[in-house]
Order: C-alpha cells, then sequence, then structure tokens
C-alpha cells in the first residue's frame, strides 16, 4: 500500500551549473526518500502541451508520456528510471494499476502519483519511504506541485555567476 497522503513532498531545482545532480545522487541514497532519475514531471509534459497534446486522462496519451519518460538519453546507468528494458510493460500496468484506483480523477496530480507508485514498486519499496523529491531540472515548473500538494523546495546555488549563466 502506498499512501500519497502520509508523503512530504520536496521539489528539487537550480538555474543550473550548481551540482544538482550529484546532490540528486546523494538524496537517492537515503533510505526514506524517493526521487525518480531525470523525471522533471512537469518539463516532460510541457513537451506534450506544445504539441497540443492535452487530454492527461486517455490511456493512449499515457502510454506515450510513460514512453517518454522513460526513454534514456543518456547512457549512463544512474540517468536510467528502469534498470532492465523488460520492466517497461510492468511498470505501465503498475501506472495504470493506481489509476484504476481513482474515483475522481485529477490527471496532472494522479499521473505524478502513478509514476511514484509504479517506481515504487518495480523496485520494491515499502512503506519507510516518508519523502518524494521531485527533481524539476528548471525552477519555471515548481510551483506547479503547490496546486495538488503541500510542497517544500530544495534549491541548489554554487556559485552566483555559473547559476546566472546556466539561467540564460
Amino acid at each position: 500500500n502506498f499512501n500519497f497522503q502520509k508523503k512530504k513532498l520536496f521539489v528539487l531545482s537550480t538555474f543550473g551549473h550548481c551540482g544538482i545532480d550529484h546532490l540528486h545522487s546523494l538524496l537517492d541514497n537515503h533510505k526514506q526518500v524517493i526521487i525518480i532519475p531525470n523525471l522533471s514531471f512537469y518539463r516532460k509534459l510541457e513537451v506534450f502541451e506544445k504539441k497540443k497534446i492535452t487530454n492527461l486522462y486517455n490511456k493512449s496519451f499515457i502510454s506515450k508520456f510513460i514512453d517518454f519518460i522513460l526513454k534514456n538519453r543518456k547512457h549512463t546507468l544512474r540517468y536510467k528510471i528502469l534498470k532492465k528494458k523488460h520492466q517497461k510493460k510492468i511498470f505501465k500496468s503498475f501506472v495504470f494499476e493506481y489509476l484504476n484506483t481513482k474515483k475522481n480523477i485529477i490527471p496532472k496530480k494522479d499521473l505524478f502519483e502513478a509514476i511514484h507508485y509504479a517506481f515504487a514498486k518495480i523496485n520494491n519499496f515499502t512503506q519507510q519511504k516518508k519523502i518524494i523529491i521531485a527533481h524539476e531540472h528548471v525552477p519555471w515548473n515548481c510551483y506547479k506541485y503547490q496546486d495538488f500538494f503541500p510542497t517544500k523546495y530544495l534549491f541548489i546555488i554554487r556559485d552566483p555567476r555559473a547559476s546566472i549563466a546556466g539561467s540564460l
């Protein structure tokens, strides 16, 4: 059982060139934290919205969105959500399993939760996970989580000059 009401949500972000991937890897090793590699949920949703694909609770959209988030653009293991190719079908089945339990659908909220539920199930996480960290690589999507969740933020800044250069 994966109860989102009992979990705290933090959004991790930066303006760039601050070591956010390093911080992500450190947080990933914490036994109470769920953080999905390379997700940037709202950033990926924007790709579909720019293509005018906005029916978020359509089975076809959900399947395409999952394919998109699981596509590994970088060839290192730490950026992969799934470690084995055969897990993709199982991951999708967990997403739809979670969504089928919902009576009143809130598309973005429920899709975000379903992806984290599937990630937790496929990795055999137990109830010991108390914190979900959403890694948004750019800060202008961070406020969107407040629409659905009580949200706290972790913004990392290392060198203000590099951050400004990265944001430009």
